[in-house]
């Protein structure tokens, strides 16, 4: 069983049966999903709320952990945070994507939703060497969000999003294993 990773603002914890509830109202929302894969539904329904809940808890956890967000006091959903592996040749590498209810952005949320997220997938994942991430250029608060947590910009890709017959630039972020256990000792020594 998974244990729950708890910060001053969020808890990270396995989805539940009671979240299938609660999933619809806070990502039903054209600005959560505005820069999300198609994959993340919309409109979204109690029936893709449960059909999510089942896939989470039978996904093979060695290429796809996803956890739910939730307030570290009440225990209530705010959103959810994942990690996929890639394949083949790039298998050492996980991919980091995340959403959010749009009444918790800008509180540190994410960032402290990260900051877990990544100490727990870093000493689960030890052939993991590469947590990466694609953001839209003109989500800034994510791109901000990343860079708190240590991910570094590697450059635009350019016109490689495609939402809703718009074509967006991305962001290419990453964090190598190397650079966030040598910024975990810099910390520990101040």
């Amino acid at each position: 069983k998974q244990k729950m990773l708890k910060g001053k603002l969020v808890e990270l914890r396995e989805w539940r049966v009671d979240d299938i509830q609660h999933i619809p109202r806070i990502a039903n929302n054209p600005k959560v999903v505005k820069y999300l894969r198609n994959r993340f539904p919309h409109p979204y329904t109690e029936k893709d709320a449960k059909s999510w809940v089942e896939f989470c808890a039978v996904a093979n956890k060695d290429n796809i952990l996803s956890l739910a967000i939730a307030n570290s006091e009440t225990g209530s959903l705010m959103g959810g945070i994942s990690v996929e592996r890639h394949s083949d040749v790039y298998c050492k590498t996980m991919e980091v994507g995340y959403w959010l209810g749009e009444e918790f952005w800008g509180k540190g949320v994410i960032t402290e939703a990260l900051s877990l997220f990544i100490s727990h997938v870093f000493s689960q994942y030890k052939d993991i060497v590469r947590l990466e991430a694609g953001v839209v250029t003109e989500n800034l608060g994510s791109v901000r969000a990343l860079q708190r947590a240590g991910f570094i910009s590697e450059g635009i890709i350019r016109q490689s999003f495609s939402k809703k017959e718009k074509v967006y630039d991305t962001y290419s972020l990453s964090l190598l294993r190397e650079e966030y256990f040598k910024s975990k000792i810099k910390k520990r020594k101040k």
